[in-house]
């Protein structure tokens, strides 16, 4: 039986597919850089998932790698994860609710595959405002942020690098696969959407 050669399209998708996986595996070679650099200071653990009581939504670069990941397969839900003394102390109460791929332990489902934006919390970021840049971590590592001071530059994550290079891959993905240009709830991945 003879395979049908992908198309221009399906090229320029998988292409697109494949920066965004080369990306995120330069993100990850950061992440434990930094870790072993600082892990004492790091408090991000597994189960810890007071970070991951939020709606979040995911670009549709993004949503294509998870759905590939889960195969066509929804995810059932789960009862909320247990809510430690330590996710307490990130967690905003205010409507707070655990993110659809957390399991009844507060462990990501789809870890693996997670987006950029599970992948970047809990790491050193430098992020830029109106006044220059600042350095933000969680308020549970570094002594509450009170420890960056001591960290080289490069240790630190560059929110709006990472989040152009995220657009423009994105941008790259939508335009060759015809994807609708909208973010896509965790939620609606979970549920097979």
């Amino acid at each position: 039986m003879t395979s049908t050669p992908p198309n221009a399209a399906e090229r320029k998708t998988a292409d697109a597919l494949g920066s965004y996986a080369q990306f995120v595996a330069r993100i990850d070679a950061h992440a434990a850089r930094v870790e072993a650099a600082w892990g004492e200071q790091l408090a991000c653990a597994r189960g810890c998932s007071g970070c991951c009581h939020r709606t979040l939504t995911v670009f549709p670069i993004e949503a294509a790698r998870i759905r590939a990941h889960l195969g066509g397969q929804t995810l059932p839900a789960a009862p909320p994860p247990p809510l430690t003394p330590r996710s307490l102390a990130v967690l905003d109460l205010d409507g707070a609710v655990p993110c659809a791929m957390l399991d009844a332990q507060g462990d990501c489902r789809i870890y693996e595959v997670r987006p950029l934006i599970c992948r970047s919390h809990g790491l050193p970021l430098a992020i830029e405002d109106d006044d220059g840049v600042y350095g933000d971590v969680c308020p549970l590592s570094f002594d509450g942020g009170q420890g960056l001071a001591e960290l080289p530059s490069a240790d630190f994550l560059a929110l709006s690098t990472l989040n152009t290079v995220l657009v423009a891959l994105n941008q790259q993905f939508v335009t060759a696969s015809g994807a609708a240009e909208s973010r896509i709830s965790l939620t609606a991945l979970a549920a097979g959407e």
